[in-house]
This record gives structure tokens, C-alpha cells and sequence, in this order.
């Protein structure tokens, strides 16, 4: 099964369907295979099989997760300029976070 993005375009009766263009496979492109002029084709036969690409839902989950994250960053500077001790407010596996550390784990024996 292919899984495809695609345009419908009603304009009174007429339905037109525009498919996100596949550059590797359509080398009759107008475009000389650069599609920022166009990007869309009306034959299936090269649209693109987006299967392994990410939703619109699963990117905007993806950008608000990473804004949760800068905010927190913020916060953190913001009480780090109020001249707070980090370790006062943040683990240190927090601390390690900030770095791009790998978080320490424990080992409970």
C-alpha cells in the first residue's frame, strides 16, 4: 500500500487531485527534477510514498515539545542571572541534560 500527500482542488464541478511530486521518479519533470517550482504532479505514478515520513500532527507535537524545552532552559537562566546556585534547583542529571550528557543512572544493588 502507498501512502501519499495530496491536493484536491474543487472549483465548482471540476475535482482536481495534485500529488506531492517524487523527483527521482519523475524525469519528465517541467521543472528539471527541481521542484520548489512546482513539488506537486497530477499523476499518481510519481507522487511520493510519504510511509516513513513524519505527520503534520507527529511535527507539531515535535516543535511543542522542543518549545516546553527551551522554556525550561529560560527559566533556568533566569534564576541562574537572579544569582541562584543550579544545584539548589536542578539534579544532576537536569545539569547533565543541558550539557547533551548522558543522564546518570543508578544502581541499586
Amino acid at each position: 500500500m502507498k501512502v501519499i500527500s495530496s491536493l484536491v482542488i474543487i472549483d465548482k464541478d471540476n475535482v482536481k487531485v495534485m500529488y506531492e511530486c517524487d523527483n527521482k521518479k519523475n524525469t519528465k519533470c517541467k521543472g528539471h527534477n527541481n521542484c520548489r517550482e512546482c513539488r506537486y504532479t497530477t499523476e499518481v505514478k510519481y507522487a511520493k510514498d510519504i510511509k516513513e515520513e513524519k505527520t503534520r500532527i507527529e511535527l507539531i507535537e515535535e516543535l511543542q515539545e522542543k518549545d516546553r524545552e527551551i522554556e525550561e532552559y529560560k527559566q533556568t537562566i533566569r534564576r541562574l542571572v537572579n544569582g541562584e546556585n543550579i544545584y539548589n534547583f536542578k539534579t544532576l542529571n537536569e545539569i547533565r541534560k543541558i550539557y547533551n550528557l548522558k543522564p546518570i543512572e543508578s544502581k541499586i544493588v
